[in-house]
Formats: structure tokens, C-alpha cells, sequence
């Protein structure tokens, strides 16, 4: 399917379908607000994502994804975001010009400490954080946002 010819499209759900490569295109869908790409076996996501102004939900969840692109953070309509069942070692800084975001989900496979700042997901509400291995992490955020974060953290050996 050319993406060219698709610029109304507002949800794409190719999940499930063993998919290798999500082209630069993408960025011809700018009513697209709904992107599932989970269950697939993409290796990395194009930087076009963040040209993606209308975007609200994105699931990249299982796939082979050991980085997400600092474009993501362009994508400023973000609502939900998943990542989860990847290799990720750590989130873009720009993930901050989210303002929405309040849905995140995501693994690490980091040695590194993992901070979450209050200005950079200022309306998150839900956030799982599953640790892949029993490394430190930590959670900082200001007393409005700890009031209203409702946060699942699950260790793995």
C-alpha cells in the first residue's frame, strides 16, 4: 500500500503481521492519530514518526526495538504511548515535549538509573516500568504529579 494515497487515514493497525520495516512515509498520513505497529519485528522506527502532529496513541510493543528516535518527542499530540516488550535502554529527553502523555509503557534493559522528571511527563497518570533485570531505578516527580501517577513496577531476573 502506498501511504501517499492514504492522507485521510486515521488509524493503522498492522499488528501482528511480522513486520521488518515501517518506511519514511509515514509522514504522509497527518490525520493519522492511531498507530499500532505491535507484535512485529521492527528493528527501528523512522524519524518521520514525529512528523506526525495528530498522533495520540502509538504502540510499538513487542518488537526488536532497542531504542526509540528523539523525533518521537516532536509527535507533541501523544496521549498513550507503549514500548513495552523491546530492548530498550532509555527514553528520549524530547519524550518531554509530550505534554499529554499520560499513558506510558515501556521495559528497560538499562544498568543505568532511570529518572522520570515532573517537567518532562507532566500529566502522567499511568506508568508502568518493568525493570527486565533487578537494576536501580528511580522515580522523581512533584507532590501534584505523585498524587495523580499511579505507578506498576515489576522486577525480573
Amino acid at each position: 500500500m502506498q501511504l501517499v494515497k492514504a492522507v485521510k487515514l486515521q488509524k493503522l493497525i498492522l499488528a501482528h503481521n511480522e513486520i521488518q520495516l515501517l518506511k519514511e512515509d509515514i509522514r504522509n498520513l497527518p490525520l493519522l492519530s492511531v498507530l499500532n505497529v505491535s507484535h512485529n519485528k521492527l528493528s527501528h522506527l523512522p524519524t518521520a514518526i514525529g512528523e506526525l502532529k495528530s498522533l495520540k496513541a502509538l504502540d510499538v510493543s513487542n518488537n526488536l526495538l532497542n531504542e526509540i528516535p528523539e523525533e518521537v518527542g516532536s509527535a507533541t499530540a501523544l496521549i498513550k504511548f507503549d514500548c513495552s516488550g523491546n530492548q530498550i535502554k532509555d527514553l528520549p529527553c524530547s519524550l518531554g515535549n509530550c505534554l499529554d502523555l499520560s499513558d506510558l509503557k515501556i521495559w528497560l534493559y538499562s544498568a543505568m538509573c532511570f529518572k522520570i522528571y515532573a517537567y518532562e511527563l507532566r500529566l502522567m497518570y499511568y506508568l508502568i516500568l518493568q525493570f527486565v533485570r533487578a537494576y536501580r531505578h528511580q522515580t522523581i516527580a512533584s507532590p501534584v504529579c505523585q498524587k495523580n501517577l499511579a505507578i506498576v513496577q515489576k522486577c525480573q531476573s
